[in-house]
């Protein structure tokens, strides 16, 4: 965030990773791992749409906290 928030990110690429895979490959138990965010469990598929995680560093203590939104540029689907 420091770092970002002073303009370095213009000049020298900021970490950031990207998970793909098959589906049931572990992609979403990676993202947990790195995260500590529990993401859906279960058969089939849980976890359909591309996922961004932006992380940022709080002081030591502060419970951690979350915003989530949805974004959708395509048709949307049918209920059923």
């Amino acid at each position: 965030d420091e770092l970002r928030s002073q303009g370095v990110h213009q000049d020298l690429p900021l970490p950031q990773i990207a998970v793909m895979g098959d589906q049931s490959s572990g992609k979403s138990s990676v993202l947990e791992a790195v995260s500590g965010i529990p993401f859906p469990r279960g058969a089939g598929l849980v976890t359909r749409c591309p996922t961004q995680l932006l992380m940022k560093c709080t002081a030591p203590g502060t419970p951690w906290k979350a915003h989530v939104s949805v974004s959708w540029s395509g048709p949307q689907p049918s209920a059923s």
